[in-house]
């Protein structure tokens, strides 16, 4: 958990230096590369959210199905065995929680927002 950590708390840096090599920059392109990053967090979160939740888990084991339908071999092996299509063992793939980097990208944007928000007004 430590390296996530890490790494969401350093991405603002990474594109802040990354920035600050093309050209040098002041504060509100700084408060733009922090919303971008909260940004990134959102989406990556997002998307570990989706891939948590088991919505690609129905197409894969109907692709398995479908292919093992098709090779002869394995049909074999699945009527030897007395496995249907449906019954194949699998497992539940995890990776961690999207709470912290989608709790992150909030933060970040929201600060971001806020911070622009104060200075515009």
């Amino acid at each position: 958990m430590k390296p996530v950590m890490f790494w969401i708390l350093s991405l603002p840096l990474l594109f802040g230096f990354g920035r600050l090599l093309a050209d040098p920059f002041g504060f509100m392109q700084w408060l733009d590369l922090l919303f971008a990053s909260g940004l990134l967090l959102l989406m990556a979160g997002g998307a570990l959210a989706v891939l948590n939740g088991g919505f690609f888990s129905a197409f894969t084991r109907s692709w398995q199905t479908f292919f093992s339908a098709l090779n002869k071999r394995e049909h074999i092996i699945r009527e030897a065995e007395g496995r249907s299509g449906r019954s194949a063992p699998g497992f539940q793939r995890r990776t961690f929680s999207p709470v912290l980097l989608i709790g992150a990208g909030f933060a970040y944007c929201l600060v971001s927002f806020i911070l622009s928000f104060l200075l515009v007004y």
